[in-house]
């Protein structure tokens, strides 16, 4: 393959998941960076790299959160061609989300008890 047609795909939780060349991104971070960046259901903690290799394919666990919020090392490894890199989301569970969707069911709810009593009368 050659330099020109050399890319690494990304998939997950970024904003513009897909394949770029290996030229506009030289490490995960960057890669990270020309996507778009993570998405708030981002799990950075749990970044995975996978990359081919003659023995099969290589699989690395990065912790992108611990590097970018708290300075831990990180092993940015150099992208080659073929790596793909997943940015799983959190399972963590976004109260906000939760608290509005509480809302909006009580709202049903409400409207139902409402039509049910006007309809009895």
């Amino acid at each position: 393959m050659s330099a020109a047609g050399e890319s690494f795909q990304i998939l997950g939780a970024v904003a513009k998941p897909g394949v770029y060349k290996i030229g506009s991104a030289s490490s995960l971070v960057e890669a990270l960076a020309i996507s778009g960046g993570p998405l708030q259901t981002a799990d950075l903690a749990k970044v995975r790299l996978t990359r081919p290799t003659p023995k099969g394919v290589a699989a690395y666990e990065l912790n992108v959160k611990g590097h970018l919020y708290s300075g831990e090392p990180l092993a940015d490894m150099h992208l080659k061609s073929g790596d793909t890199i997943t940015v799983p989301t959190s399972r963590a569970v976004d109260v906000g989300t939760v608290v509005t969707r509480i809302i909006g069911l009580t709202s049903i709810i409400t409207a139902v008890s409402t039509l049910i009593i006007a309809l009895n009368d």
